[in-house]
């Protein structure tokens, strides 16, 4: 079963950055807000599945998932928190070059494509 999903990051947590003034007036025994762009499992498995945004029929309910193997820059086998079978999830808006396939060579940087995903989702749990 091939699962379209849209990552976006940046959209986990709330709240501006403090800027260097702020840090200032700031109590020594807060601890900063997290930042928004860096991925994090503990808040992505806090999210509430049921307030995610989806389009009027989609394909699949929302899903907390954790990314097992990048196969290339846009696609990743994900194994579900809820129990069940590995299943195969395309991201949608990226166009990665492909893999060589089929007899096709590899398209020119596919190999550092899927390395860049990798590095930044394999192990990790979206939502």
């Amino acid at each position: 079963m091939t699962l379209f999903l849209l990552v976006t990051l940046g959209c986990i947590g709330g709240g501006d950055a403090p800027t260097d003034d702020s840090k200032a007036d700031s109590d020594p025994q807060e601890t900063e807000a997290p930042d928004p762009q860096e991925l994090d499992d503990e808040r992505v498995r806090a999210l509430d599945l049921s307030q995610l945004p989806a389009e009027g029929n989609p394909c699949a309910e929302p899903a907390l998932v954790r990314v097992e193997t990048v196969i290339d820059g846009d696609t990743a086998w994900v194994d579900p928190q809820a129990g069940g079978a590995d299943f195969k999830v395309r991201l949608i808006g990226i166009d990665a070059p492909e893999l060589s396939h089929n007899g096709d060579p590899a398209e020119c940087y596919s190999s550092e494509s899927g390395g860049y995903l990798q590095d930044m989702m394999q192990g990790t749990w979206c939502g």
